[in-house]
């Protein structure tokens, strides 16, 4: 026997991969002549199912052409055909559609489509190009070339969304005419899964239903788009959940969960977990820590493995399917009294895990780091939380901090400039954290946004700027450059008094950060003026438009 060369094992090879039905060779009559087709071929699918048809889905000029009768008889219609006029009219769905041979016109319900190819009587066979009309006969068309498929799938609708309870679990049941695929995601502030199911409608008008179960408070739901339902879900904490497809319905069960005091957030950019009375680090620039953490061969999946006693979280899957997470596994070996969470991502991340003894948690948050190139913004609203920051005539100093850096986030990202806010909410993040994610980040600039008070001098108002001293810059802006034209900006945009810079290198959001670094103290709470400036939408927005400009001046200045 005669050894294969390599070129011809690579052409067998080749020729194995290519689907059966592309290596067909068809002898197909129409316009009045014989023609030889060798171009791919493939069988129909409607709604999942096989249909058996003597001509198969042929292409021509790029469109997919499907028999006429075999589609829309599967499908209930009735179909007749006029030999004379060589027009073929269906009926289906409450529609009347007329397909004439080598006629670009298409009719339904008397109203004229132009279809992309022509309709051909082929070997007695009306074929059309069905991707043409699938917008007004609510079809989806989907190729499965690797499967040598055409796969025709008709939109079902939303008849009902009931809500029961069995078992001390809250059932959903989602009742359809059919669909054909599912996504449930999972998210916070407020707590809720939302539930997007494909090729399905429903009103577009929001229909809310309350339920008021142990879990699930209310249902809200409408179609999404031309082809999704969309289902959300308000629930009550993040339990667990389960789904099911059953006779063309979900079910989606929620119930209790093995885990415990652990907290999931992805509502901003600050995404993670609260361990609530977990210690896993100790220290304060310089973490101990009291995990061992590994990644898997793939570095999407990261495993932290602790002492049990040092975290009271039971055991269980958190499943989250986001952006980030597909789920979190909770699990305990008895024997070494070890408890280990396993993390499954969706790329890969760093986690940045703090314990804080402030408010008795371990923060675990979840990072990507700036790629080379990239010029990253770290926005850091001041205080937060159990931390008000200043207090003074009925005005958090947190509130005003958050709501200016929200408008500068806004801003620059409408500049098409990256930022990362430290905290997008009402939350505590301790100092030290701050500057962990900043410089695991790998962030071009940190802007910290405060305001000040000196309750013992009211009269005393205006904005300075804080930095710490920099030995060299490596060509690139120091932060009491960066803190110069913040202060500059600040002045030329909301016409404070000047108050000038003030080095402060032992602050710890400054002393920390490996980045140009600058803390803005906008104005006092305890001045008037500068109060009632600090209450206005106008002013704060003026503010923040003022540091975009510093932002973007400075980042020109960044190597």
């Amino acid at each position: 026997m005669k050894k294969l060369t390599a070129s011809v094992i690579i052409i067998l090879l080749l020729f194995t991969m290519i689907p059966f039905s592309y290596a067909q060779t068809l002898s197909l009559t129409y316009d009045g002549k014989a023609h030889k087709y060798t171009g791919p071929t493939y069988k129909l699918a409607v709604n999942d199912e096989l249909v058996s048809s003597d001509v198969p889905v042929i292409v021509m000029s790029g469109y997919s052409m499907v028999p006429v009768r075999t589609l829309f008889e599967k499908l209930g219609g009735k179909v007749t055909w006029n030999s004379k006029t060589l027009k073929m009219t269906v009926s289906y769905s409450n529609m009347t559609i007329e397909l004439t041979a080598n006629n670009y016109y298409a009719k339904i319900n008397g109203k004229s489509v132009k279809l992309n190819v022509q309709p051909k009587k082929i070997n007695e066979r009306l074929m059309f190009p069905v991707s043409s009309l699938k917008s007004q006969l609510n079809f989806s068309v989907e190729l499965l070339s690797n499967q040598g498929i055409l796969s025709v799938y008709t939109f079902g609708t939303i008849k009902a969304v009931d809500f029961s309870q069995n078992d001390g679990k809250d059932v959903l049941t989602v009742s359809t005419d059919r669909f054909k695929s599912y996504n449930i995601t999972r998210l916070t502030d407020p707590d809720r899964l939302v539930v997007d199911i494909y090729n399905t409608k429903a009103q577009e008008k929001e229909i809310k239903q309350s339920t008021n179960g142990s879990f699930i408070k209310s249902v809200r739901y409408c179609s999404l788009n031309s082809q999704t339902a969309r289902v959300i879900l308000d629930l009550n904490g993040q339990p667990n959940f389960d789904a099911t497809k059953k006779n063309g319905d979900l079910l989606i069960t929620i119930g209790n969960t093995a885990y415990k005091n652990m907290e999931y957030s992805n509502n901003s950019d600050r995404t993670g977990f609260i361990l609530k009375g977990a210690k896993l680090t100790t220290g304060d620039d310089k973490l101990t820590n009291l995990y061992k953490g590994s990644y898997d061969s793939t570095g999407k999946k990261y495993t932290i493995t602790f002492p049990s006693s040092q975290a009271n979280i039971g055991t269980g899957t958190m499943d989250i399917n986001d952006s980030m997470l597909n789920s979190v596994d909770i699990t305990e070996d008895s024997g070494t009294q070890k408890t280990s969470i396993t993390f499954n991502a969706k790329s890969k991340f760093l986690y940045e895990i703090v314990t804080r003894p402030e408010v008795s948690d371990t923060a675990i948050t979840i990072l990507k780091p700036a790629a080379k190139g990239e010029k990253l913004v770290i926005i850091d609203a001041g205080h937060g939380g159990k931390d008000p920051g200043a207090v003074y005539g009925g005005l958090n100093e947190k509130d005003v901090n958050l709501d200016i850096s929200l408008r500068l986030s806004a801003l620059l990202k409408s500049k098409n400039i990256k930022t990362y806010l430290i905290r997008g909410d009402d939350s505590y993040i301790g100092l030290y954290e701050r500057t962990f994610i900043a410089n695991d980040l790998n962030a071009k600039l940190f802007l910290s946004i405060h305001n000040n008070s000196l309750p013992e001098d009211t009269s005393v108002g205006g904005t300075m700027t804080l930095y710490r001293p920099s030995t060299g810059n490596n060509g690139s802006i120091t932060g009491k450059q960066f803190a110069q034209l913040v202060q500059e900006k600040l002045l030329a945009g909301i016409k404070t008094k000047d108050r000038k810079l003030d080095e402060r290198p032992l602050l710890v959001v400054l002393k920390y950060t490996k980045m140009p670094a600058a803390l803005a103290e906008v104005g006092f709470l305890t001045n008037k003026t500068d109060r009632t400036n600090l209450e206005s939408a106008t002013f704060k927005q003026k503010t923040a438009d003022a540091l975009s400009k510093a932002v973007i001046e400075a980042l020109k200045k960044t190597k």
